[in-house]
């Protein structure tokens, strides 16, 4: 059987950032945005965790949607780069931009 690497979902280079976070007990709030070919789309999302591990669940907005589908990326690859953001966060692979401390 053959091991997938990491980035087998979808094997294009890109960040995750993160932009903001809020909750509090286990479950926050999540936006941010992907990075991809030098262009910026924005996602929203939710992670949480206790029984069972963490989880993070990450959906880009629809215009984000409609801007990749523009480039060329079909349906399943939007949703293969929303599930290898997933990942990326969940390993901790990903960039935190603090707008409050930079005075944005």
């Amino acid at each position: 059987m053959e091991e997938k690497t990491r980035n087998s979902i979808f094997p294009k280079q890109f960040e995750a950032i993160v932009t903001s976070v809020k909750g509090r007990e286990g479950m926050y709030y999540l936006r941010g945005h992907i990075v991809l070919e030098g262009e910026s789309f924005p996602f929203r999302g939710v992670a949480f965790g206790r029984f069972g591990g963490h989880n993070v669940s990450v959906e880009l907005f629809k215009n984000a949607q409609r801007m990749l589908r523009k480039k060329g990326l079909t349906e399943q690859d939007i949703e293969n780069l929303e599930i290898a953001a997933q990942v990326k966060i969940l390993q901790g692979e990903m960039l935190v931009i603090d707008k409050k401390a930079r005075g944005a």
